[in-house]
């Protein structure tokens, strides 16, 4: 009984956890996983079977990426993409010939 106590508290424990970081990720596109190399498919999959084995590994693993370089990389290159889309969306939409 202690045992699926315990199971069953890391996964509502680590639900808060594993929203913020799944929220966290979604604020990445998906080039700016390309472009550098790195994977959201192995995150993905090693959070889900952290919080899936008992929360308790996922706690670690969100705990982990929050302070990765990993993340700081991916989310200064986030930015740098979302401020070049929205140049070029600004500069295509600033040459649009005006029609009456």
């Amino acid at each position: 009984m202690l045992e699926l106590g315990l199971f069953l508290g890391g996964m509502v424990i680590a639900l808060p956890a594993v929203r913020w970081w799944a929220n966290d990720v979604a604020r990445i596109p998906g080039p700016v996983w390309f472009w550098t190399g790195h994977e959201r498919r192995r995150w993905r999959r090693s959070i889900a079977a952290g919080w899936l084995l008992g929360g308790w590994i996922a706690l670690f693993l969100v705990a982990s990426w929050a302070r990765s370089d990993e993340r700081r990389e991916l989310l200064e290159e986030a930015d740098d993409f979302a401020a070049r889309t929205h140049e070029h969306a600004h500069h295509r939409s600033s040459h649009r010939p005006i029609t009456p």
